[in-house]
């Protein structure tokens, strides 16, 4: 949502993917330790369920071209080394 929130299931997340059920919790596990996802658990006493919420941390973000500066330079570095 625009608050950077969400709940996907971890068999949607697998789905989408191609990842096992398994991987994804590894995953959102690494993603928490790194400070860019939080997970928060809603009651929904109505429905009788539990609901996951992803909090996304946005600002915790390397835009893709930063990234790909980044690993272009540690390549050029590593040619250089040769």
């Amino acid at each position: 949502d625009k608050c950077a929130r969400c709940w996907p299931t971890n068999s949607l997340l697998a789905a989408q993917t191609g990842l096992s059920e398994r991987a994804i919790i590894r995953a959102l596990v690494r993603l928490e330790a790194m400070g860019l996802i939080e997970r928060q658990t809603k009651f929904d006493p109505d429905a009788n369920k539990r609901t996951r919420i992803l909090i996304l941390n946005l600002d915790k973000l390397t835009p893709v071209s930063a990234a790909q500066e980044v690993k272009e330079d540690a390549w050029e570095d590593d040619l250089d080394d040769w």
